[in-house]
């Protein structure tokens, strides 16, 4: 029976994953939308589908939307693969072996324990002391530690009997915004990445966005996540709840790992050469990716050997080749026209709304656009378009850009967006218990983008 019932969803799912498509490509083409805008959308359509329905590893879809995009005569191959020429995707393979090497020597579950053992207690202490400890592992692989955040929530979350409880689905939530909502501020090389190289081509090729810049303009966010929590534990009713042995519990855990290692030395030196150069790079000029692959590299040189050939054979190329499909769509829109047709569209609307509206919409837009494609997706397919827009109409192309880029957190289920989708993973969450929690993080969020962050830019002189 449960193998029937399996086959029978995968085939709904292979009917949706080529139906839609199918039906696109049916549509009737002419000088406005022509056969490469149609084909275009439908074969970039299939490849989303398929990541979110999980079919097979994303190596396959990713690799299948290239080549089928190029067999078709689409666009040039040149396109399609420009973003590999790019350091995008050298900091990219850098940062997720960072991320693999300093999950795999203890230091992020260490400084997670340690600071969840500090701030620990009732249920109210226990969320946020997981938040803090969750976002300490964000810091430390510039948010690139998702599958260590998601082990440690369900850790504690099977060790607290919580699995299943809404105190479970809370607990998830904080790991989720400690881990994914903060890229709102803090640096995804990945995001800023694809953001960079979106208005780069398309609309400013001296644009460059880094950490100090994404930071500085945007850090209150970090406080909408506590503001988040607070709401939800109060809506909840959970805040005061007694959970007997969690502070226990952390100093146990912590106690079991024993003194700081040689490799967590040694990482911990990384860790902090990248931030170094991070940090400073208003001053060198330096692309940050460069950072992450000398810092990164280094752990393998022989006589250091913090690194080890498991470390690159358990590399996920299937994730890193998707990533760098969703950051070739802002190409393949550009040049089939679809950004284009967009622009043109959207530009008169924008221009009438003014500044304050105009922000609403985009984030709105982004937000909406989640249901369709991927948060990467969206970012290094439009981010040059509301660049322009933006300029065009005489406002701030950079705080459209943050507006842009806090949209694409925003979601209602988990299959829009792959940190989530990593949680959920473990079991610790419904989809019912996370539709209700994004729902409320959404409203709130709303209300938080205008009651705090349009007057924090306005008094930055962005708006």
């Amino acid at each position: 029976m449960e193998v029937e019932r399996k086959s029978k969803n995968i085939v709904v799912k292979l009917a949706v994953t080529f139906g839609i498509p199918i039906l696109l490509v049916l549509i009737p083409t002419g000088e406005v939308f022509t056969a490469q805008m149609r084909n275009a959308i439908a074969i970039t359509t299939w490849l989303l589908i398929w990541a979110a329905f999980d079919l097979s590893d994303l190596l396959v879809p990713s690799i299948l939307w290239s080549a089928v995009l190029i067999f078709t005569k689409t666009v040039e191959a040149s396109t399609v693969y420009s973003t590999y020429l790019s350091m995008t995707f050298y900091g990219a393979i850098s940062m997720m072996i960072f991320a693999s090497i300093m999950a795999r020597i203890g230091v992020l579950t260490r400084l997670a324990y340690w600071i969840a053992e500090k701030v620990s207690g009732n249920f109210g202490k226990l969320t946020f002391g997981v938040f803090f400890a969750v976002f300490a592992i964000a810091m430390v692989t510039f948010t690139g530690g998702v599958i260590v955040a998601a082990a440690f929530c369900f850790g504690i979350c099977k060790a607290l009997d919580l699995v299943g409880k809404k105190e479970g689905a809370i607990i998830t939530m904080a790991g989720i915004l400690g881990i994914g909502t903060v890229r709102m501020f803090w640096s995804y090389p990945i995001t800023i990445g694809m953001m960079n190289t979106s208005v780069q081509t398309t609309a400013n090729p001296d644009f460059s966005l880094n950490f100090i810049t994404l930071f500085q303009y945007n850090w209150p966010a970090f406080f909408f996540c506590l503001l988040c929590l607070y709401v939800i534990l109060l809506v909840t009713k959970t805040k005061n709840i007694q959970i007997a042995g969690s502070r226990e519990y952390f100093r146990t855990e912590l106690e079991k790992m024993g003194k700081l290692t040689r490799d967590e030395k040694i990482g911990i030196v990384a860790l902090i050469g990248i931030m170094v150069w991070i940090i400073t790079n208003p001053f060198h000029g330096w692309d940050m990716m460069f950072g992450f692959c000398f810092f990164s590299m280094a752990l393998f040189v022989p006589g250091i050997d913090v690194g080890t050939k498991e470390d690159i054979k358990g590399f996920p190329i299937g994730t890193l080749v998707f990533v760098m499909a969703c950051m070739s769509i802002g190409g393949v829109c550009t040049a089939t026209g679809i950004v284009a047709a967009m622009k043109e569209v959207l530009t008169p609307i924008l221009s009438e709304l003014g500044s304050i509206w105009s922000l609403f919409v985009v984030l709105a837009t982004a937000m909406l656009g989640n249901f369709g494609m991927t948060p990467n997706a969206l970012l290094a397919g439009f981010s040059g378009m509301i660049y322009t827009i933006f300029e065009t109409i005489g406002m701030n192309p950079l705080v459209a850009l943050f507006a842009w880029n806090m949209g694409c957190d925003l979601v209602f289920f988990p299959y829009e967006y792959a940190t989530p989708l990593l949680f959920m993973a473990f079991g610790t969450m419904s989809i019912s218990q996370f539709f209700k929690l994004n729902v409320l993080k959404n409203i709130i969020f709303f209300a938080f983008f205008g009651a705090i962050m349009i007057p924090f830019w306005f008094l930055m002189g962005l708006i």
